[in-house]
């Protein structure tokens, strides 16, 4: 919006749409609101291109959080079990990005996240740069990936569907939108919205659904590829990792290799996770699934918990959790030749076994050459190749590290269970008198009828405390 009084451009974007199936209107979809989903009376007053101006600047590569930080506070309205689940959509981006989120102290710029009731929305599209901005979660608004939809629009992300070339991959059934809801339909161009390169995501968390503003129950949105499925809202999708990677400019998940170290001798050191295709949302997997012999191929697939799980040394080596064995390309050439598979062997002290992953792809340190999907169309079982091309975005891999401990419960030594996790971070000595707080390194949390912790956490984890 455009403030008229003081000539100050404040956009306020609201209201996300989930994938429900029902023809009634939802609460996400209120009327009373300006197009919808823009809850500020000045905007009544603003004319249609003063809005647009203000959504201009703000999906641009304007409003990024300095550092991949984005600061936050949470109303004392909103409960502990609900300030559990933003911490666990804080979790997802943090896990799956390198963006962090760190409790206000005396920062100028800051998210406000608050419970009124008035819908679920996000005024602004990155940060705005005039202090307080808010994201409100009323009642129904508290699903995983609704609380991750926000706080997209928070960290920059419009909606998926106002790409400039959306009408390659949709089409908008204007007969069946709501009166004076069309608006929530428009397409900008490439020069208010940039999507960094990556290809258009049906299956993004910023996506309306099929029936959003629907007036008759029909589609308002039809995707053109047969069977995509639009409007998920539990979880961050690859793209949209990979796209705020590229927005905030993530630099490689591994530190520079050291002197060869073997990863018997580092065992404990070494986390354990999965490798992630960032675009296909697909693990490195062992063929077959069963524990592998030499030169056994590795392929992407569903992330399995057990048989899918690897460690990644500081030295860049990659070793299968079950078997031992090392990732390393079929043969002895170094550099290895195009398209040769990544397989496991028992060898893991070789400079073609050491890796970095960035946004360029998982590299092999040793020479300019890189791990990638056989077939740009990944389905279960691909293999995975050696390539001299590394600088795609599709070819951008994530090591997604898995935690170690879980809280523990001072008393009565019982633990908790996990509900996410923060790849980094030790705690220091519990603190006292933490109270529905942020249980991020170091804090505690205790009963509403103790004055004491009753509750450390161990790591830099996000806990569900039974």
């Amino acid at each position: 919006m455009v403030d008229l009084s003081e000539g100050k451009t404040v956009l306020l974007l609201c209201l996300i749409f989930l994938a429900v199936q029902t023809s009634g209107t939802r609460p996400e979809e209120r009327e009373d609101l300006f197009e919808g989903d823009l809850n500020i009376p000045a905007l009544a007053e603003a004319s249609r291109d003063d809005v647009e101006f203000g959504m201009v600047l703000a999906a641009r590569r304007f409003g990024r959080w300095p550092n991949g930080v984005m600061t936050y506070v949470i109303s004392s309205a909103i409960g502990s079990s609900n300030r559990q689940k933003i911490f666990a959509a804080m979790a997802e981006w943090r896990a799956k990005t390198c963006l962090k989120f760190v409790q206000r102290t005396s920062q100028k710029d800051y998210v406000e996240f608050t419970k009124q009731n008035s819908g679920c929305w996000s005024n602004g599209i990155g940060r705005n740069g005039h202090g307080k901005q808010q994201i409100n979660l009323a009642n129904g608004c508290w699903g995983h990936g609704t609380i991750i939809h926000e706080i997209g629009h928070a960290l920059g992300f419009w909606h998926e569907q106002s790409r400039p070339d959306r009408d390659k991959y949709i089409s908008i059934k204007t007969e069946n939108i709501r009166k004076g809801m069309e608006g929530q339909f428009r397409k900008y161009s490439h020069g208010q919205i940039d999507s960094l390169g990556v290809v258009y995501d049906y299956d993004s968390v910023m996506h309306y659904p099929r029936r959003a503003f629907s007036k008759n129950g029909r589609d308002t949105i039809v995707p053109k590829q047969a069977g995509a499925k639009i409007g998920q809202r539990s979880r961050l999708s690859g793209k949209d990792a990979l796209q705020a990677n590229l927005m905030y400019k993530c630099q490689s998940t591994t530190v520079s290799p050291q002197k060869t170290t073997t990863p018997s001798q580092k065992k404990n050191m070494a986390p354990e996770g999965y490798i992630i295709h960032l675009q296909s949302e697909k693990c490195f997997y062992p063929l077959g699934g069963k524990v592998p012999g030499e030169n056994h191929p590795i392929v992407l697939s569903k992330c399995h918990k057990q048989t899918g799980r690897f460690r990644m040394y500081e030295n860049g080596i990659i070793q299968h959790v079950l078997s031992g064995m090392c990732v390393h390309p079929t043969g002895d050439c170094s550099p290895p030749e195009d398209n040769t598979e990544l397989v496991l062997s028992k060898s893991c002290d070789s400079p073609t076994r050491k890796f970095v992953i960035n946004l360029d792809g998982l590299l092999i340190h040793s020479s300019k050459t890189c791990a990638r999907p056989a077939y740009e169309s990944v389905k279960d079982d691909t293999r995975v190749v050696i390539h001299r091309y590394c600088t795609a975005s599709k070819f951008a891999f994530a090591f997604a590290a898995l935690p170690r401990t879980n809280g523990n419960n001072l008393a009565l030594g019982k633990s908790a269970r996990q509900i996410s996790t923060y790849e980094k971070g030790v705690a220091s000595k519990a603190v006292d008198g933490v109270r529905n707080g942020d249980y991020n390194d170091g804090f505690c949390s205790h009963t509403l009828f103790s004055k004491k912790p009753w509750w450390r956490l161990d790591l830099g984890e996000q806990v569900s405390f039974n």
